[in-house]
């Protein structure tokens, strides 16, 4: 999404990925699907992270947000595996991701199909995970919200 505030254009990209949930909130019923593939879902982050680089890179005085949205664990969390094929887009808190950035060596063909190359990130992006809401009793996983803004320099980008 390109939006455009006083001939100056913000690039965003978003991304809203669920962990299965059925619940109801003010009389309307939620049942939110188990999208999986979370080391999929990683991968095509951080590909958006690169995408968006190049769109800020290729305008003068444009800016990018990322903005990713969820209530599965395995976006923010590190899990239990430290060997995991997705390590390297892995977006847990407090990491910092730059560089080339690729699946690990281990990685099977049914899991990279579409998404074999590896990522280059210009700058370095810290990651910081937000809370967002918490839905319906305790017993369901809060969402949460993780935006990186994208500058057009070289050197650390912020995140919010």
């Amino acid at each position: 999404m390109i939006v455009t505030q006083g001939g100056k254009r913000i690039f965003f990209e978003l991304k809203y990925k669920t962990s299965a949930v059925r619940l109801a909130h003010s009389n309307e019923l939620f049942d939110l699907k188990q999208q999986g593939a979370a080391d999929q879902g990683l991968y095509d982050c951080v590909k958006d992270f690169s995408r968006l680089e190049r769109f800020v890179d290729a305008v003068p005085g444009s800016e990018g947000y990322a903005v990713l949205l969820t209530n599965d664990r395995r976006y923010w969390s590190q899990g239990i595996k430290e060997n995991t094929l997705d390590r390297a887009f892995k977006l847990t808190e407090g990491r910092f991701l730059s560089g080339t950035l690729a699946w690990a060596d281990h990685a099977g063909a049914g899991s990279i199909t579409g998404r074999e190359l590896a990522i280059q990130l210009r700058g370095e992006y810290g990651i910081a995970w937000h809370p967002y809401s918490q839905p319906g009793d305790s017993s369901a996983l809060p969402f949460r919200v993780m935006v990186l803004r994208m500058l057009p320099h070289v050197g650390p980008a912020s995140a919010l």
